[in-house]
């Protein structure tokens, strides 16, 4: 039996200095963790986290197009909206 649950994250208006500073924490840390598993794997076993790697890969192409979005945006007449879900599904194996 499959269970599932969500998690609302963040919700909210930010100025685009808070939005920036919130986002690119949250960036930040997700490919720090994927580092240290990389990290992991390479003195385990010997060899990197190919799915480690790719996943740093796509979090860096998103904190780009994070700044990109944001460069744009004025602090002092604009506010940013960020609705953020967490969906967790347990699944039998």
């Amino acid at each position: 039996m499959n269970k599932s649950i969500s998690i609302k994250l963040i919700d909210g208006l930010f100025d685009p200095n808070d939005a920036n500073d919130l986002l690119l924490s949250i960036l930040a840390h997700k490919i720090a963790y994927h580092e240290r598993k990389n990290l992991g794997s390479k003195e385990k076993f010997g060899h990197p986290d190919p799915q480690a790697l790719n996943r740093i890969d796509e979090l860096k192409t998103s904190r780009t197009y994070l700044l990109q979005f944001l460069k744009g945006s004025d602090a002092d007449s604009q506010n940013i909206s960020i609705q953020a879900e967490i969906n967790l599904q347990i699944n039998t194996k």
